[in-house]
């Protein structure tokens, strides 16, 4: 019987300990110039003509809808798989929020997915470039500008995703970016919004105006929660701590424990403060920026090795993600889909693999957006994503050995029966050994496209 030498945690933070020990010993030291250089900084990086550091991705989208200076009751249309504070920042905006479906495998919104009445009276086009993958925002801006509408690139997972060689948040008239704490570029949270629009420009120039900058202080909890996510993810750590914890609770409860800690409450009042983050804050930033493409390259790279380990393990109820051509797909997050994705996750976490099961859903199914949306049609994507996605470890640090451990353990936990797990057999981080061990999961009567979107593809 053979075993894993420690487990795999689910992410890993894009800090490394000299960035938080940098970061402790620069509070207080830095002023607003340094959120200047960064928005300059930022903006050559990305190829925009603006760039405005602002508290989070979801007041940057506030602020650029604002901005546009669309009448009330306006339409913006988005994918129905996003964050829901997206829609709920579209409310807040006196709009209202329409939602189309997503393609399988790529779970990002095109042309296809857009029904002739969803166009009726919109005003702007939300491109999300979902989990890294780049939407298709060519084919997105074109049918934009056909029907006199405006497109907007939600940013927030794909900073240095490309659609070709255009790289995404270039194509809109504003993007938004989010550098939250678990993102491929930090600055213990926060964002950026991105402007290709001189006129607009000025106008969120004016939204701003005064606003004060945060005191350094203020992103100090951040800071702490992001060296107790450092430490519980260090392999030995995690091994030692957390995994334990996480095994008694699937064990207990049957579910993953570390779920509820990254669901979050939205609201579609809008937001009462448009102040700045700190000092500190754009110095982070400024520190990582010049490292983000070989973070990104680095997690691009393990991505498409994964992909292509679980190609390999012909499983034809595993669906895969979907590459555009010729463009670069970040891999925010790895996700599959199986039809038990729930067994499939326990067996994971007996074989050393700690995945997720993901926190989002079709945005209708959110409470606070609730008779809120318009949506013309059924959204079936969105719906099956929701009941099968499960989100693989990915980032920088996994290695050549890792990304062969863990396609290993996803082709023994497809092909073995969930059965009751023991606490001694979790803890133990055992492979299956039964010989007699045969593929068992229901069949699915969209097991042939598994992966792939349905009907043509989009390129």
């Amino acid at each position: 019987m053979s075993r894993f030498p420690l487990p795999l945690p689910r992410f890993e933070l894009a800090l490394e300990p000299s960035d938080l020990a940098w970061a402790l010993g620069r509070i207080g030291r830095h002023g607003p110039e340094d959120l200047a250089r960064l928005e300059t900084e930022f903006a050559r990086h990305i190829g925009l003509r603006r760039a405005f550091f602002v508290p989070s991705a979801r007041l940057g989208m506030y602020l650029a809808l604002k901005a546009l200076g669309l009448p009330e009751g306006a339409v913006v249309l988005l994918p129905a798989w996003t964050h829901p504070s997206m829609p709920a920042t579209v409310v807040a905006a006196g709009l209202i929020p329409r939602i189309a479906d997503i393609a399988r495998g790529t779970w990002t919104m095109g042309r296809e997915q857009i029904p002739e009445e969803a166009w009726q009276d919109v005003r702007v086009v939300v491109a999300t470039h979902m989990y890294g993958c780049p939407a298709p925002v060519a084919e997105l801006a074109a049918e934009a500008r056909r029907r006199g509408a405006i497109l907007l690139e939600d940013c927030a997972q794909g900073l240095g995703a490309r659609s070709g060689e255009i790289p995404a948040g270039v194509s809109g008239v504003a993007s938004f970016y989010s550098f939250a704490l678990t993102k491929n570029f930090t600055t213990l949270g926060g964002g950026m919004v991105g402007v290709q629009d001189a006129d607009l420009a000025e106008r969120l120039e004016e939204l701003l105006g005064d606003a004060p900058l945060s005191a350094d202080k203020t992103a100090v909890p951040t800071l702490l929660k992001a060296v107790a996510f450092r430490v519980a993810t260090a392999r030995t750590l995690f091994a030692a701590g957390v995994y334990p914890a996480l095994a008694a609770g699937w064990l207990g409860a049957g579910r993953d424990l570390l779920h509820p800690l990254f669901e979050e409450r939205f609201s579609v009042e809008p937001p009462r403060s448009t102040g700045r983050p700190s000092p500190l804050q754009a110095a982070l930033g400024l520190r990582l920026l010049p490292r983000l493409e070989e973070h990104n390259r680095r997690r691009a790279a393990n991505g498409l090795a994964l992909l292509e380990r679980l190609k390999a393990l012909d499983l034809p109820e595993l669906g895969l993600p979907e590459i555009p051509t010729g463009g670069r797909h970040l891999f925010m997050s790895f996700v599959v889909t199986w039809p038990e994705r729930q067994a499939l996750a326990r067996e994971l976490f007996r074989l050393g693999v700690d995945s997720s099961p993901g926190y989002l859903r079709p945005v209708t199914r959110v409470g606070v957006l609730a008779g809120r949306v318009e949506q013309f049609g059924p959204c079936p994507e969105a719906e099956r994503l929701e009941a099968r996605q499960l989100h693989l470890p990915i980032y920088p640090g996994l290695s050549e050995r890792d990304l062969d451990r863990m396609a290993d353990a996803v082709g023994r936990a497809a092909r073995v029966r969930p059965s009751t797990m023991k606490l001694s057999t979790m803890m133990g981080w055992t492979t299956p050994s039964s010989p007699s061990s045969r593929p068992t999961t229901p069949a699915s009567p969209d097991a042939a496209t598994a992966g792939s979107p349905p009907g043509p593809r989009r390129r």
